[in-house]
């Protein structure tokens, strides 16, 4: 939501709801496979995003005296939508709140939220392989899409 605002007068504009709005108008078909793709995309991120193993205390005998989750929750952190740039080009995008998300890697034996493994390879960058790779990716469908939609119009 922006605000804009002077001594007498103030204007308040959605503009997510914008945006969404020119690309119903424009490309309607385009908009939807971009909202699918992008959350199929998140849906995949979030199924597959590392999460820290909690910090486990035990005492003298093995027994465990303590848990401590240590997880800051990027898991959960995925923002999307849609914006105009300075250069007028239109960008739909999907990223991670996290600040520290960039430089998270998969470790050897990295679970998700749930506990379950994750089977891809120890280094490598969760945000490189689960959210660029994959809209890398969908790029061509998408343009053909919007392509499409443009040609319908004329």
């Amino acid at each position: 939501m922006n605000r804009h605002t002077t001594r007498r007068a103030g204007i308040e504009i959605d503009l997510q709801e914008f945006y969404t709005g020119f690309l119903d108008k424009i490309a309607p078909n385009a908009r939807k496979i971009l909202e699918d793709t992008l959350k199929k995309i998140e849906i995949d991120a979030k199924d597959n995003w590392p999460v820290r193993k909690p910090e486990i205390k035990k005492d003298r005998e093995d027994n465990v005296t303590s848990i401590k989750i240590v997880s800051k929750g990027s898991w959960n952190m995925f923002e999307k939508g849609f914006r105009i740039l300075s250069d007028g080009s239109f960008e739909a995008y999907l990223w991670n709140r996290a600040p520290y998300s960039w430089a998270i890697k998969f470790g050897e034996d990295s679970k998700n939220n749930r506990g379950q493994d994750i089977a891809v390879s120890k280094g490598k960058k969760v945000a490189n392989e689960l959210m660029i790779k994959p809209q890398e990716e969908a790029v061509d469908r998408i343009v053909s899409a919007l392509a499409d939609d443009l040609i319908r119009r004329i």
